[in-house]
């Protein structure tokens, strides 16, 4: 059985000593059955300056039993299939008296067996060590267990073995639990804690393996060499240990190390003769403390006769590498994606060696695939507490480990059994040439979905709904085709036939390649398209529109109000982006009312819930609005006040002046965008400025006018023009007007008055002010009926 700890034998044996842990306690609680007792005193002076002092009743409270366990775990180990693993748990009496502790029988989830047994580090059960573990029943038993005092806390080691046929990459999860009884003390009745709880979770990696890559060089002329280069690398999860049979196959006795490379000379199944070496191969760069050297062996079989001396009559050469690094390790783990056997990029290799024959003669040896060869490796595994296992082609995962005074046969592992086989596939390594495993993450599968180049941006698209990725938004606003220009919700406003087209981002932000579709809703009245985009920019731009360019269609246009999802999966690698345009058109016709309208694209890959073709929103579906704001989010309304000066009775009908009456006019105007989205607003999140820029007015952009010569206006040839009895005013500090013709306002009483201008116009907030989202104001002037 292969057996490992997560540290070293010595340090193992330190970690289990048995010796009672005290714990570190800040303050102690306050014991059960003491009693608190508490009268309260009042101090006060009357009106005649005489002090008092008086005390209330007295009131006595008794503390309880408050028994508390606490179970922790240390810190997670990576172990190997059929890996012999010791968990711990720390447990720790956090009550306020001394207690009994009852531990359940541990439970695990994954690819291993539990073995039953349990380590506890108390000197009282000495029966409990390693190699002879304690059962649950002698634990409970035990003194430290039984009558566990305030902080004081044990270790408990269980015990597991990873299957040999575990699936990498995985975990094993170990969970503890258990709880702790105080006895009754006086008042205070015995009482047992909540279950306390901690799991131990390990993650299961490929064992250490050396894969090769063999490449060769035919010859370009019949005098010329064949090259054969074999790089290597350990892609395992452990490093590559030394071994002493590794040594015994050379017959160097008790001496540890690596046979990297093993590989019989090429020769061909009808060569009159064998190729024969050209020179010495050199001896290549090693990881640091590594050294080689290179063996070699006339015998048939490669079992026997090896030596240092260079023979070019070798059947077989070996690679053989011992190192004086920490615990025997020759080649660290490295592993690298998409490594295997007969696939090792070379930039990552740990070693490449090279050699060179002449080449064999016989009829059929220039035939294609004439010649075959592959180079077979032996290391050691993960290092155990006793040893390490061998790794080889031919040898079984969990055969017995290696150690200076064994003498297993390394040579079994079969060196080089295909080189002979003709027309086989040079290019293919046969299987368990390297002891070939693969390794991957768990797949984590997620997408970041929201306004061009950021994906990831969060913010609240109404400014009520809270802040986060899910509500994230792109605000954008056109001119009217028609020009219309009053926002009152019910003057109609001419769309672009185009439609309009909201460019948004989508991000793999997963650990994996993914396949996304696109959601998109449109709201009632409108329909909604998906299209490619493309030459966007790869960093947020200031405004829109973008450089972006409408691509191919993603989807069919949707029924009003509808929804429509793309029509096929886009593949997206893990980290990369995809740029799409979501374009909203009016449903029927060309003019639709100014009020703002929503709509929104999920983008969701293969990890996301769909229900009827509608994706549940989570880590792999994540939802982006988009509002539009025809003619702008800015709303002007006007109203009036008239005082009539109408003579006599009865009143004059509503909305009627007589001449020398007046009418007070106010301009109101109002950021109909949720205030919430105001920048700097407490809804804006992490929203990038063009998300918003159609919401937020300029400075010094916003001018409201009125022009009594105008279309219909016709309160310029009815009255002396704008009055300055009433000097015109905004409720926006900073506001500038602006007169036309610039004359002087009107002046006088009726019927003696001046003609005034007949146009104003305010530039809400001078040059500085901005009507952010919500805010409002108005401006207000007077005319004097003629």
């Amino acid at each position: 059985m292969r057996n490992d700890l997560r540290a070293s034998a010595a340090v193992a044996a330190f970690y289990f000593a048995f010796a009672l842990l005290p714990a570190t306690v800040s303050a102690a609680e306050t014991a059960p059955n003491t009693t608190i007792t508490n009268t309260a005193t009042a101090t006060y002076t009357d009106s005649n300056n005489q002090s008092y002092t008086t005390n209330s009743n007295t009131v006595t409270t008794t503390v309880q039993n408050a028994p508390s366990l606490t179970i922790s775990n240390a810190a997670a180990q990576t172990i190997a299939p059929g890996q012999t693993v010791t968990d711990t748990f720390t447990v720790t009496n956090s009550g306020n008296a001394t207690g009994a502790i009852t531990l359940n029988a541990p439970t695990q989830t994954g690819s291993a067996t539990l073995t039953g047994t349990y380590v506890l580090n108390n000197a009282a059960t000495g029966s409990c060590s390693i190699a002879t573990p304690c059962s649950l029943s002698t634990l409970e038993a035990d003194a430290a267990l039984a009558t566990a005092a305030v902080g004081s806390s044990v270790t408990i080691g269980v015990i597991y073995q990873a299957s040999t046929s575990a699936t990498t990459p995985g975990t094993v999860a170990t969970t503890l639990t258990g709880t702790i009884t105080q006895a009754t003390v006086g008042a205070a009745p015995a009482a047992t804690s909540q279950t306390a709880t901690a799991t131990d979770t390990d993650t299961l990696k490929a064992d250490a393996r050396l894969d090769l890559q063999k490449s060769v060089t035919s010859p370009a002329s019949s005098g010329a060499s064949i090259v054969y280069t074999i790089v290597g690398n350990n892609g395992g999860g452990f490093g590559a240990k030394t071994l002493v049979s590794a040594g015994n196959l050379l017959g160097l006795t008790n001496t540890a190390g690596v046979i990297a490379v093993l590989d019989q000379v090429p020769h061909y199944t009808g060569a009159t003769t064998q190729a024969a070496l050209t020179a010495a191969p050199a001896v290549p760069a090693l990881p640091a403390g590594d050294t080689g050297t290179v063996y070699y062996t006339t015998s048939a079989g490669g079992l026997t006769g090896w030596s240092t001396t260079f023979n070019a009559a070798a059947t077989y050469v070996a690679l053989f590498v011992t190192t004086t690094n920490a615990n025997g390790i020759a080649f660290p783990s490295n592993p690298v994606s998409g490594e295997g056997a007969g696939n090792v990029p070379s930039a990552t290799a740990q070693f490449t060696f090279t050699f060179s024959t002449t080449q064999p003669q016989g009829t059929g040896v220039s035939n294609p695939g004439s010649l075959s060869n592959i180079a077979n490796s032996v290391i050691g595994g993960n290092p155990g507490n006793a040893g390490s296992p061998i790794i080889a082609p031919g040898i079984a995962v969990d055969t017995d480990y290696e150690t200076s005074s064994t003498t297993f046969p390394a040579t079994t592992f079969g060196p080089t059994v295909t080189n002979t086989t003709a027309g086989s596939n040079p290019g293919t390594a046969p299987g368990g040439a390297s002891n070939t495993v693969t390794t991957q993450a768990f797949a984590q599968q997620s997408v970041a979905n929201g306004p061009l180049a950021n994906a990831a941006a969060t913010g609240s698209y109404n400014g009520s709904a809270g802040v986060s990725n899910q509500n994230d938004f792109t605000d954008v606003g056109f001119a009217c085709g028609n020009g219309a220009s009053v926002n009152d919700g019910a003057t109609t406003c001419s769309w672009p036939a185009a439609g309009v087209s909201i460019p948004a981002t989508l991000q793999n932000t997963g650990n994996g390649s993914d396949t996304y579709n696109i959601y998109a809703t449109a709201p009632a009245g409108y329909t909604v398209q998906l299209y490619a985009a493309t030459g966007c920019p790869a960093t947020s731009p200031a405004t829109l529109p973008s450089t972006c360019t409408l691509g191919a269609a993603l989807s069919a246009a949707s029924a009003s109000g509808g929804s429509v999802t793309t029509t096929a999966g886009q593949p997206v690698a893990s980290g990369a982006t995809l740029n799409y345009f979501v374009v909203y058109k009016a449903a029927s016709g060309s003019s639709l009312p100014f009020n703002s309208v929503s709509g929104d694209a999920i983008a969701y890959g293969t990890g996301a819930t769909v229900t009827a073709g509608v994706p549940a929103l989570g880590p792999d579906a994540n939802e982006t609005w988009q509002t539009i704001y025809p003619g702008g989010a800015v709303k002007v309304t006007k109203s009036q006040a008239i005082v009539s000066n109408c003579p006599g009775t009865p009143a004059p009908p509503a909305n009627s002046v007589c001449p020398g009456g007046t009418i007070t006019y106010t301009l109101a105007y109002a950021n109909i965008a949720p205030a919430a989205l105001a920048a700097g607003g407490s809804g804006l999140g992490t929203e990038p400025a063009f998300a918003t820029n159609a919401i937020n007015v300029s400075a010094g952009s916003l001018t409201v006018s009125d022009d009594g010569t105008a279309g219909t206006n016709s309160w310029a040839a009815s009255s002396f023009g704008i009055d300055a009895s009433v000097a015109p005013s905004s409720t926006t500090s900073g506001t500038t007007f602006t007169y036309t013709p610039a004359t002087a306002l009107s002046t006088g009483t009726y019927p003696a008055k001046t003609q005034g201008p007949t146009k104003i116009a305010a530039v809400v907030g001078g040059t500085t002010g901005v009507l952010a989202p919500g805010a409002s104001g108005n401006v207000v002037f007077q005319v004097t009926v003629k």
